[in-house]
């Protein structure tokens, strides 16, 4: 409810506060072009209607996000729900212009809380959530086209060709 979201014109709104029709940043996983969208079909509802694990990721650097199992979410390996990570994986982290992989530090169960989620126009489906690339939830697709992101390119060169995208 409280997860902050990068919106198009570089400020940060609490997903919570967000309606259709608002302009977000995402991230293409295939290409990692950085582009606005428009998001529709936004809702909130609690976690236990929604029948979801709900967890805190924590970052070596100490950013958090607080995400259902079902949300995929941007690694050197593609898009990998939250219930599939673990403290091996890094997740594309996005902070004050600099994008790098993070290594994750924990993952922790949470209480049932309010969680929001929305549907972007782009067909990328991503969105910059608490500095980290996410998508929404369900979007298995997302793992297919995402797969090839980092076959045959190391951290160097993905970082080199988004460093300025954002």
């Amino acid at each position: 409810w409280d997860t902050y979201i990068l919106m198009s014109d570089g400020s940060q709104r609490q997903i919570g506060q967000l309606k259709d029709g608002d302009e977000i940043m995402t991230i293409n996983p295939e290409t990692l072009q950085i582009s606005p969208s428009r998001i529709h079909s936004y809702f909130s509802r609690t976690t236990q209607s929604h029948g979801k694990g709900v967890f805190r990721i924590t970052s070596i650097s100490g950013r958090t996000i607080v995400s259902t199992g079902d949300h995929p979410f941007l690694t050197q390996e593609g898009m990998i729900t939250v219930s599939n990570l673990d403290i091996n994986r890094h997740l594309l982290a996005v902070y004050n212009h600099k994008v790098e992989f993070e290594a994750i530090e924990s993952i922790t169960p949470e209480e049932d809380c309010l969680v929001c989620d929305f549907t972007t126009d782009n067909d990328n489906h991503t969105m910059i959530s608490a500095g980290f690339c996410t998508s929404n939830c369900g979007l298995i697709k997302a793992k297919a086209v995402t797969a090839k992101v980092t076959i045959d390119r190391d951290d160097a060169l993905v970082l080199e060709y988004i460093k300025d995208k954002i």
